[in-house]
């Protein structure tokens, strides 16, 4: 017959934003327009949590550690930004581990929201850590091909007690809210801010070897 099923396995979904011109998987900022709301929720915040952070003794050479130190003490030195959101069911949505191979001297923040994922990372140096990456955390890391940081999503964790249900309660007679928010129940949404910086230096003779 003609009728569609759901698939067996969901997969999960990039989100489209409804830009001026066609519909885009990807949001994307620059210095003319950095005071956004992605800007000041997400980076803004994490930077002034990693503020609070006592030193810690790290190779010199970790690019992740030394684009934070120079980024976190100067908000307005964030020249691009790139916003997409994926969408994970639960408990069947997955997403298969990778590097990202981003090679433009970009640091990328990723925030979890709605329900639990299991979180895979692993780096050429170190085993591979499974966690829980619960709403609200932040995960920031080094998506070059020189940093080598694979990473993936094995499942979502279904639980019968969820943080949204306390903002539900207080939305509850707003009915356009609560339904924004109730889609948090049965979904885990990975935002990720792709976010390069003015004085970032890349060397290509390191990319090309």
């Amino acid at each position: 017959n003609n009728v569609a099923t759901a698939c067996m396995y969901p997969t999960p979904k990039t989100l489209l934003f409804k830009t001026d011109d066609d519909p885009s998987p990807t949001l994307h900022f620059d210095e003319q327009n950095s005071n956004n709301i992605y800007n000041e929720m997400i980076i803004r915040k994490t930077n002034a949590i990693l503020r609070c952070q006592p030193s810690q003794t790290i190779d010199d050479n970790d690019n992740t550690h030394n684009w934070l130190l120079a980024n976190k003490n100067d908000e307005n030195n964030i020249v691009k930004c790139g916003i997409s959101v994926i969408r994970y069911p639960a408990p069947t949505g997955k997403f298969p581990e990778h590097v990202d191979h981003c090679n433009d001297g970009s640091c990328v923040y990723l925030l979890s929201l709605g329900c639990t994922a299991k979180f895979s990372v692993a780096t050429t140096k170190t085993n591979k850590t499974v966690f829980e990456f619960q709403s609200g955390d932040v995960l920031v890391f080094d998506p070059s091909t020189e940093a080598s940081i694979s990473h993936g999503v094995p499942s979502i964790v279904e639980s019968t007690y969820h943080p949204i249900d306390e903002l539900l309660e207080f939305s509850k007679d707003d009915q356009e809210t609560t339904a924004s928010f109730d889609s948090l129940r049965n979904y885990r949404y990975g935002v990720q801010c792709r976010v390069k910086q003015k004085n970032t230096q890349i060397d290509e003779r390191r990319l090309e070897s």
